[in-house]
């Protein structure tokens, strides 16, 4: 397999930042908050999004020609990168696991399929 350098920008501002987020469960809630997929680690974990991420997996045994480990070396070579992506500390973030790992992976194979 050929490494690709993939550019990493210094902060990922891609979440609503939380002075602007109204902290009741107004209307305005449905605009930015995932009610059937979480992509990216803001969201990941979330009860009422479980079913998604069972299926992300159905995603990720599609590609049948590749070892899983071909998938897991590729995740790993980029996971420190991405992680300093993210402006925001979450649980999945702060964890020295493998869950942030898991979910780039799951996460990457459900939009290529997707």
């Amino acid at each position: 397999m050929i490494p690709v350098p993939i550019p990493v920008p210094s902060r990922a501002p891609f979440h609503v930042p939380v002075g602007s987020r109204p902290d009741d469960n107004s209307s305005c809630r449905k605009l930015y908050e995932p009610r059937l997929v979480a992509i990216r680690p803001y969201h990941h974990g979330r009860d009422e999004l479980h079913a998604m991420e069972q299926h992300k997996w159905r995603f990720l045994q599609r590609a049948p020609t590749v070892p899983l480990s071909d998938f897991v070396d590729a995740v790993r070579a980029v996971e420190q990168r991405a992680r300093c992506c993210y402006s925001e500390s979450t649980a999945i973030l702060d964890d020295d696991g493998d869950g942030f790992a898991e979910m780039l992976l799951l996460d990457g194979c459900f939009i290529l399929e997707g």
